[in-house]
């Protein structure tokens, strides 16, 4: 019962854990943090086959100069994991999920390698965290951007209560993210969601998650992807997406927020799901109990075996010396039982 209130209510807490930089020209570090995919990637009805083969590190990105990274590569390339797509990319997927914070890329958009022809539009390149592991409750944030608007930037979000509705805010960058690296940074909270672009507030979105925002802890996801408008037969030449490094930074309650995060955290958690709460509540209780009784129940026999049991012993009349012990009128039968009640003191 204790592990499954665990489950149930510690696991869904923010995750405290902390923060974290990584060099994405660096395999062995990135590996450390997320997963190179190799799926079906399915979303807006447009598919991409995912491949690890379309991922490269320890590359060189000459704009404006030169820079070691990774680059996700999208092509026509060894896309043999469904009849419905001629396209593979690279896809990464975190392994840890992480709560509130700050989530932070530092790249350059989809763009076409030195010297290629300007790539097709409705390519999406997005930075996101989400948490899909329940079709009802989709909870996601989303920076995109999209191959035919490079100078914009999508901040996207789902909190699973109103029909996976996507919420979206446009924001005019000012700059041509496909030519240059840039830093975007998106913080979650649990009253609102910021967009960061180089270190200054672009947007800001109020909120209660749980109500209007998402809630749950997410993992990252860095995609290069075709839309449900792209056409397959301009993909001719290679797309690449630049990833210089990605940052975590956790939201420590003790810093940046007053009162109880645990108990604002109860509250919202009551306010979107009442049932699972009454339910946690009456086994949590249970379980209590059970302790309660068991350490009642522990305490009581020690009690019990401290008390010694009662013998009698008829007409036992004992002469103890230091040179004799004699038995007189006892009715015991050998020295040694009687020994054993002898108290040595």
């Amino acid at each position: 019962m204790l592990l499954a209130f665990y489950y149930s209510f510690f696991v869904s807490l923010p995750n405290l854990v902390n923060s974290w930089t990584v060099d994405f020209s660096k395999r062995h570090d990135v590996r450390q943090y997320f997963t190179e995919d190799e799926v079906l990637l399915t979303t807006d009805k447009s598919y991409t086959c995912t491949r690890r083969d379309h991922i490269f590190y320890r590359q060189i990105d000459f704009s404006p100069e030169p820079t070691r990274v990774m680059k996700i590569v999208l092509d026509q390339r060894g896309a043999d994991c469904s009849s419905k797509t001629n396209i593979s990319s690279g896809h990464l997927t975190g392994v840890e999920y992480l709560g509130f914070g700050d989530f932070e890329i530092v790249a350059r958009t989809a763009h076409a390698p030195a010297g290629g022809r300007k790539i097709p539009p409705h390519l999406f390149t997005c930075f996101s965290a989400i948490n899909r592991n329940r079709k009802k409750n989709w909870n996601e944030i989303a920076l995109c951007w999209s191959s035919s608007e490079s100078n914009y930037i999508r901040l996207s979000y789902w909190y699973g209560l109103d029909n996976n509705t996507m919420h979206q805010t446009k924001v005019h960058l000012g700059f041509d993210s496909s030519s240059s690296f840039h830093t975007y940074r998106f913080q979650y909270r649990n009253d609102s969601i910021s967009l960061l672009v180089d270190g200054k507030s672009q947007a800001k979105i109020d909120g209660v998650s749980g109500v209007d925002l998402p809630w749950e802890e997410m993992s990252m996801r860095i995609i290069l992807r075709q839309t449900k408008n792209s056409d397959e037969s301009d993909i001719q030449s290679p797309v690449i997406f630049s990833v210089k490094n990605v940052t975590y930074d956790p939201l420590h309650p003790k810093k940046e927020r007053q009162g109880n995060l645990l108990w604002e955290y109860i509250c919202v958690w009551f306010t979107k799901d009442p049932t699972k709460f009454m339910f946690v509540s009456f086994f949590f209780s249970m379980a209590m109990f059970i302790c309660i009784c068991s350490c009642m129940q522990h305490c009581f026999g020690l009690k019990l075996h401290d008390i010694p049991e009662k013998q009698e012993f008829a007409d036992i009349n004992l002469l103890i010396s230091p040179q004799n012990v004699h038995f007189l009128n006892t009715g015991v039968q050998s020295p040694s039982e009687v020994e054993s009640c002898i108290d040595p003191s």
